[in-house]
């Protein structure tokens, strides 16, 4: 009985955590990213915002899933390939 209340407990201390920590993309940071996306990977571009969030005080981290789908949405592909970081134009790739 005290192991499934500790189970529920750690199950509810953990979505509360990842809920409560989700913070959108801003403006500004969408055009860090498409600004950079040419020379940086998604992985480099998420820690360098992640840094400049704690600079400024916001203990948010920024995922690599949301520097990717936050390119998609803005229709940015990138070039398959390890450690290619070069852009293609969207109506290349659809053609290929």
């Amino acid at each position: 009985m005290c192991a499934e209340k500790l189970k529920v407990a750690i199950l509810y201390y953990t979505h509360e955590v990842f809920e409560s920590h989700t913070m959108k993309l801003t403006e500004k940071e969408k055009d860090y990213i498409k600004n950079l996306c040419n020379t940086y990977t998604d992985e480099r571009i998420s820690i360098e915002l992640t840094r400049i969030r704690y600079e400024l005080g916001i203990k948010d981290s920024v995922s690599v899933d949301q520097v990717r789908k936050g390119r998609y949405s803005m229709g940015i592909a990138k070039a398959h390939g390890r450690s290619v970081c070069k852009t293609v134009n969207k109506k290349e790739s659809e053609n290929e």
